[in-house]
């Protein structure tokens, strides 16, 4: 694990292999050692995985003003400054997928291409898909982490989450028994009020090539919104991949399986 010194916190990062570099974002409330998981080794890639502030390793004392994609997207081209990486393939995951529509709008020539997988963000703030995760930011400010995580198994959408989407569920709890910290709840309602993009004309400049990717059987990252967001970004590539829902295995493997289909198409040329 290194770490990167910048605007008052110590972000933790990975780099690793070799090829076209890669960067790529967790989600809210995750941290790169999921993307690790997620990725693996990426043959003709270099993967550069970070903790994003307010997140997993990277430690500090929070600006809220900064939990933002804005503020994000430049902590991601923050990373590859440290790293003498002058453009990179931007991708990630959720909230990650977000960090890089943003990194396009604010480091537009520093992307080669976009890779935004399960988006949760469009440009509206306290997105519905969302809701949830403001309830327990909620409950996170009222009774601190200790007391509020038993408290979340008895909220009505969290119980029926784990009654039908039980993968999605366990993922979410184990995020928030990752982060017993008093600035989660910050941190989650900050992010939540921001957004990646203000109108989808924003996208009318995109001139590189553009992969999303989502599943179905997941209520944080509905299908339809990463469909909506296929559509509006010209030229991307719309890929359907196994949920964790159905295996997690197959969740892995069908992930890995069309970065690297997509990847390779950008050698090519």
């Amino acid at each position: 694990m290194d770490y990167l010194d910048r605007d008052g916190l110590k972000f933790s990062f990975e780099d690793y292999g070799a090829g076209v570099p890669l960067i790529f974002s967790h989600g809210l409330g995750g941290n790169l050692t999921q993307m690790r998981e997620l990725i693996g080794p990426m043959e003709g890639a270099r993967v550069i995985l970070y903790d994003n502030r307010g997140h997993g390793r990277t430690t500090g004392a929070l600006n809220p003003t900064k939990l933002n994609f804005d503020a994000m997207a430049d902590d991601m081209a923050a990373v590859l400054d440290h790293l003498g990486v002058e453009s990179a393939v931007a991708g990630g995951v959720s909230m990650g997928a977000g960090i890089s529509i943003a990194f396009w709008r604010r480091h537009r020539d520093r992307a080669r291409a976009l890779i935004l997988s399960r988006p949760a963000w469009l440009n509206q703030p306290y997105p519905p898909n969302l809701m949830l995760l403001g309830d327990i930011a909620k409950l996170f400010d009222e009774l601190g982490p200790e007391a509020a995580l038993p408290r979340v198994e008895k909220l009505e959408a969290f119980a029926s989450m784990r009654k039908h989407f039980p993968e999605t569920a366990s993922a979410l709890m184990q995020n928030l028994e990752n982060a017993r910290d008093a600035s989660v709840a910050t941190t989650f309602r900050m992010i939540l009020a921001s957004v990646p993009f203000g109108d989808f004309s924003n996208f009318a400049g995109i001139r590189v090539p553009a992969l999303v990717l989502a599943n179905h059987d997941d209520p944080i990252h509905p299908f339809e919104l990463a469909e909506r967001l296929a559509a509006g970004i010209p030229g991307s590539t719309f890929k359907e991949f196994p949920s964790k829902h159905q295996s997690l295995t197959e969740h892995q493997e069908g992930f890995r399986l069309r970065v690297a289909e997509f990847l390779k198409t950008l050698t090519k040329k």
